[in-house]
């Protein structure tokens, strides 16, 4: 049986990164959060912000991205 969260991603934000590039993984970062906030977030997936970092901006969550497959 697949858990509810067996596609989930995880996303990286980076000063370092790059807005064009997937945000898959720490070398394909996201550089703002503007890029995560346009990005389609679905239940499960995890936000990796870069420790220590200063981001310009507020991080936008609403109910589309809750936490549950019914939300």
């Amino acid at each position: 049986a697949l858990c509810a969260n067996a596609f989930a991603g995880t996303y990286h934000v980076s000063p370092a990164g790059d807005d064009g590039h997937d945000g898959t993984a720490p070398y394909r970062a996201w550089r703002t959060l503007d890029r995560l906030n346009r990005h389609d977030l679905e239940p499960g997936d995890t936000v990796v912000l870069e420790g220590g970092a200063v981001f310009d901006g507020p991080l936008l969550l609403d109910h589309r991205d809750a936490g549950a497959l019914d939300s």
